[in-house]
């Protein structure tokens, strides 16, 4: 396998079409980028120089290429490694007859790669989150491509960016089991409504955090039969009904 670092702009231009990226592949082709300015490649760059003005597609682009180059230094490394064993013309007779036949080696799991958020940020508070990343410091975190920005599951959580209206006419936080590696807020990751980003994208792309409405619920039918009688099918009225006949059967 080729070093990403060694790619020609022909080859960059491929790899963006693999990873989703066509929008960018004209802009890469034109500037001719290849692989050994990947690495080079800042936030700064890629709006004043390529005019890529989305900020979210800034941020995924970069994720997306930091990613290549830690999987092609991991794989540059196995492969740059010594071989230990001699070479055939020291070998004996048998062990070359052994060597003929290799022993297949045990089939080991991959190593599990453990994320981790950055251990630097300053203290988040518990109250007050949508108001602390709109402060300076806070957006600083959040809009930090640099930083690990995951979804995580675990327990719920009201969602800092949408609320609904219920059927009362009371404003309320609507629950969520995801939450961001290191913003360490719940934000819902699927798209609702008119909006076509979820509340963790917005979360991360947005300079000024704004509150998303989502569609209120439905309201309340109640369906009442003609020949309904409260008298006799109401819940009250049912339930003496059973516990007589129960009753009854038991005496």
């Amino acid at each position: 396998m080729t070093v990403v670092t060694e790619w020609t702009c022909e080859q960059v231009v491929l790899w963006l079409g693999e990873a989703g990226f066509d929008n960018f592949k004209e802009t890469f082709s034109v500037n001719e980028i290849t692989g050994d300015v990947l690495s080079t490649l800042t936030n700064e760059i890629l709006r004043d120089d390529l005019k890529i003005w989305a900020y979210g597609h800034r941020v995924k682009l970069l994720r997306a290429i930091h990613e290549l180059l830690a999987k092609s230094t991991s794989i540059d490394s196995i492969a740059s490694k010594p071989s230990h064993l001699s070479s055939g013309a020291s070998q004996s007779p048998a062990e070359n007859a052994a060597s003929s036949h290799p022993v297949p080696q045990p089939i080991r799991p991959p190593p599990r790669v453990v994320v981790l958020p950055p251990t630097n940020l300053p203290e988040i508070p518990k109250v007050g989150r949508r108001r602390f990343y709109n402060s300076k410091v806070g957006r600083d975190i959040r809009l930090n491509s640099t930083y690990p920005h995951r979804v995580l599951s675990g327990p719920k959580g009201s969602c800092v960016m949408c609320f609904s209206d219920s059927t009362s006419g009371r404003r309320r936080e609507l629950t969520t089991t995801k939450k961001c590696l290191t913003c360490q807020v719940h934000l819902c990751a699927k798209t609702f409504g008119e909006y076509t980003t979820s509340c963790f994208e917005a979360f991360h792309e947005q300079d000024t955090l704004d509150m998303r409405a989502r569609p209120p619920p439905r309201p309340r039918v109640m369906y009442i039969l003609p020949n309904w009688d409260p008298a006799k099918d109401s819940y009250e009225s049912l339930k003496r009904e059973n516990l007589r006949m129960q009753l009854q059967h038991q005496s």
